[in-house]
């Protein structure tokens, strides 16, 4: 009976999290259609796609109007789990809201990641997540369309010891 119970409860959680990636899913191709994030005028609006993404996910931290680029990536590098892309990515894949950003002058970039499998970049010859691009163009791209340089990615965690462990890629 315990190892029925144990499969129903894994089953459970694993059809939880394959509906919150859906979710994701349909909300970074529905804000990057939003024309509210479109560029005007010259401005891009990264930072508004990423309160858009995360505030229709539940996580309502990005709502002040003020917030640029580079407020919200001090922001996360405080109060998020900063990790690698390779584990942002199964992050998004399990549903959890994780980040490619990176400050810069006059301003960075935010995006957040989309579930699905990493592509292959030949810009930096790796693979890497695919993202929710808002700036000169808007769609979901691999994170190398959207940044001229490797980003910092982040996760929506208090501390990486509560998210479980990504198995090894590497083939024995």
């Amino acid at each position: 009976r315990y190892k029925r119970y144990c499969f129903g409860v894994v089953a459970i959680r694993k059809t939880l999290m394959d509906d919150l990636a859906a979710k994701l899913t349909r909300v970074c191709e529905r804000v990057v259609k939003d024309p509210s994030v479109q560029p005007k005028d010259g401005k891009t609006h990264c930072d508004w796609a990423v309160h858009l993404i995360c505030s229709q996910m539940g996580y309502r931290e990005f709502a002040d109007d003020s917030m640029t680029a580079n407020s919200i990536y001090d922001k996360v590098e405080k109060e998020w789990s900063k990790v690698t892309a390779q584990w942002a990515s199964e992050y998004a894949n399990s549903g959890g809201l994780a980040m490619a950003a990176q400050k810069g002058q006059p301003h960075g970039h935010v995006a957040m990641l989309c579930p699905g499998e990493m592509v292959f970049s030949g810009k930096w010859q790796e693979l890497v997540p695919l993202i929710a691009n808002v700036g000169k163009t808007c769609s979901i791209v691999g994170v190398n369309y959207g940044f001229s340089t490797k980003p910092d990615y982040f996760v929506l965690a208090k501390a990486k010891e509560t998210m479980l462990p990504l198995p090894s890629s590497k083939e024995t």
